[in-house]
């Protein structure tokens, strides 16, 4: 009975660990994934106004 109690204890703990690095996964890919979308748009604003390379050939 001992044994199992052990056993049982140390799956559980297991669990809690696996399901916390989990949480912490998560969180991190969102915001990794907020940042990138953040990037991609301010880099697209940037782009709009910024002059086409070939617009001073024109001259």
């Amino acid at each position: 009975m001992t044994l199992l109690r052990v056993v049982s204890g140390w799956i559980a703990r297991f669990r809690a660990q696996r399901r916390s690095k989990e949480v912490l996964l998560a969180v991190a890919l969102t915001l990794a994934a907020a940042v990138f979308i953040a990037a991609t748009l301010l880099g697209e604003e940037a782009h709009l106004h910024a002059k086409p390379p070939y617009a001073a050939a024109d001259k």
